[in-house]
């Protein structure tokens, strides 16, 4: 048994017992994102609708600022609170991992969010959701630590990964742990789907998940301990200064990186907020916008997973690098053009003026970026760092896939946020300036 999972995945006996607890801990990992991501988006979506309407309510906790901007575009707010926390946690997950040790690192990142996600699940245990004052701001809160949570969680586990192997083992079981992950991700998103409970209480499942995840990273950092997990990386003064801010920027190798990564997340928040603000107008109610997104998602990573399986390494060595990454930009201008003219053609917020194509097209469109992004542009991405120098590899990483992918969050937010300004600008106009960053 242990040989055919040893041929299976494709690993040698030295790495059998670091593989396991690593695809274990990618389940609870797996399990703490989809859970956590369901239910917060499902909450935040169905009152949404609320939200802006509360925006005209004459008296506000803090007064013109919730009226005028928080509440009038809540959705677009969200997103730029996510792109600036997302920016100062994983800016302090990047000058951490060169203080003390990578694997207390981790355990300090998953016990502090462990901590933020029970306390966040405990408030919507006690917050009466018809007391606007108190439940709306949780939503906002909730939802926007989304992001931060997710790229904090990541970096920390594919820190680990990339620290625990030589570099030839970690090219080889990289795409194992991702693989892995990915199945662990479908059995979540089939579970929120069909387990019936209120939708607060997944919550729940996900801090137990989150929690066994901090149990197994601990488990594997006492077990797996190795020179570069456990030992405090205090870079050259040469290498660090490599590694800066300043310098990255000025460096056009990786200048040329984070702008691939940049333009990709920009891409992708404009695909979410469309497919999102549809998903709340198709579905009104909790429950079916829950079981919606559940479903979709999993459908949605067994598409990538196959993908990845089957034939994304095929088509990168047939057509090469280039060809592949043209894959994804294309594909989602062809199906979010197609929503656009759907969209001018009806009322993308009336159910019975044809907006059901917009949604359709859509969700076609992010199943597509989705799909071509985990089959295609992230494997590729995520070599491109080999080349560097590895003194400053994990830091570069890092701050690239961290502080940058971040900062296009907030800048996707902004724009967003700078269009829904605009009387004339609708749901479906964006995807015409979606298509034009995708040509672009």
């Amino acid at each position: 048994m242990r040989k055919f999972l040893r041929r299976l995945l494709n690993i040698e006996e030295s790495e059998e017992g670091r593989v396991y607890m690593l695809l274990a801990n990618s389940f609870f990992l797996g399990s703490f994102i989809v859970t956590y991501d369901v239910t917060v988006s499902t909450l935040f979506l169905n009152k949404l609708a609320d939200i802006e309407l509360y925006a005209a309510h004459p008296d506000h906790p803090l007064g013109w600022i919730w009226q005028e901007v928080l509440y009038k575009y809540p959705l677009a707010i969200s997103i730029i609170i996510t792109g600036f926390l997302g920016i100062l946690a994983t800016a302090i997950f990047s000058t951490l991992q060169n203080l003390v040790s990578f694997s207390r690192l981790t355990i300090i990142n998953l016990l502090m969010i462990l901590l933020m996600v029970s306390s966040i699940t405990l408030a919507f245990s006690y917050v009466d959701p018809t007391t606007y004052a108190h439940y709306y701001p949780l939503l906002l809160i909730s939802f926007a630590c989304l992001g931060p949570f997710n790229a904090i969680v990541l970096l920390g586990f594919y820190g680990t990964v990339s620290r625990a192997f030589n570099l030839k083992q970690e090219k080889k079981i990289m795409g194992t742990v991702d693989q892995g992950g990915m199945f662990a991700t479908t059995i979540a998103f089939f579970a929120v789907a069909i387990i019936e409970i209120k939708v607060e209480s997944y919550l729940y499942i996900s801090a137990v998940g989150l929690f066994v995840s901090f149990l197994t990273q601990l488990i594997f950092n006492i077990r797996f301990s190795s020179e570069r997990l456990s030992q405090v990386v205090r870079n050259l003064s040469s290498a660090k200064a490599d590694s800066r801010l300043d310098s990255l920027v000025k460096n056009k190798y990786v200048r040329l990186l984070s702008l691939m990564f940049m333009l990709s997340v920009v891409a992708n928040i404009f695909v979410d907020y469309s497919f999102l603000r549809s998903s709340s107008f198709q579905f009104p109610d909790a429950e079916d916008l829950t079981r919606f997104l559940a479903y979709y998602g999993g459908i949605l990573t067994i598409i990538s997973l196959l993908m990845q399986v089957f034939i994304g390494d095929n088509v990168i060595e047939q057509y090469g690098v280039k060809v592949s990454l043209l894959v994804l930009p294309l594909l989602v201008a062809f199906f979010t053009l197609l929503a656009g003219i759907t969209g001018l053609a009806g009322n993308v917020e009336d159910l019975e003026k044809g907006s059901i194509f917009f949604f359709i097209f859509i969700a076609l469109s992010k199943l597509f970026f989705s799909v071509a992004k985990d089959t295609f542009e992230d494997p590729i991405l995520k070599n491109f760092f080999i080349p560097l120098d590895i003194s400053i590899r994990h830091d570069v990483q890092a701050k690239v896939e961290g502080v940058f992918r971040q900062f296009s969050w907030a800048l996707a937010g902004l724009a967003i946020f700078a269009f829904g300004l605009l009387t004339f600008i609708t749901l479906e106009h964006y995807s015409f300036l979606l298509v034009a960053i995708c040509l672009g």
